[in-house]
C-alpha cells in the first residue's frame, strides 16, 4: 500500500530530497532548508523571499526583495528603483527636461 505525503498541495508517494515527513503526512525541509515550489532550498531565489520556513513571491515589479513582498531590493528591466520609499517606478520614455 503506498502511502502519499503532502508537499503544499501535492501528493506525492515520498518526501523531495532535503525534506521528511512531519505531523501528519506533510512533509517538512529539514533544519536550515526552505520549502520554494515543491523543493527544499537553501536560499530563495531571485523574485521570492523568506517567510518562516518558505519562499513567498514578491510583488512585480520587483525582481528581488527582502522583507515583505512589497518593499523591493531591485526592479525589474524597465523600472527604476527608489532607495528610500523601496518601490520601483516605470521608467518614462522622455527624456529630462
Amino acid at each position: 500500500r503506498l502511502k502519499l505525503l503532502f508537499v503544499g498541495s501535492i501528493c506525492l508517494p515520498a518526501c523531495p530530497a532535503g525534506s521528511s515527513p512531519a505531523a501528519g503526512q506533510t512533509c517538512a525541509c529539514n533544519s536550515n532548508l526552505l520549502w520554494y515550489q515543491g523543493t527544499c532550498v537553501q536560499t530563495c531565489p531571485d523574485g521570492f523571499f523568506k517567510v518562516g520556513v518558505t519562499c513567498q513571491a514578491c510583488d512585480s515589479p520587483c525582481k528581488t526583495c527582502n522583507v515583505a513582498k512589497d518593499k523591493c531590493e531591485s526592479c525589474i528591466d524597465g523600472y527604476n528603483y527608489d532607495q528610500v520609499s523601496k518601490k520601483c517606478t516605470k521608467k518614462s520614455d522622455c527624456s529630462e527636461g
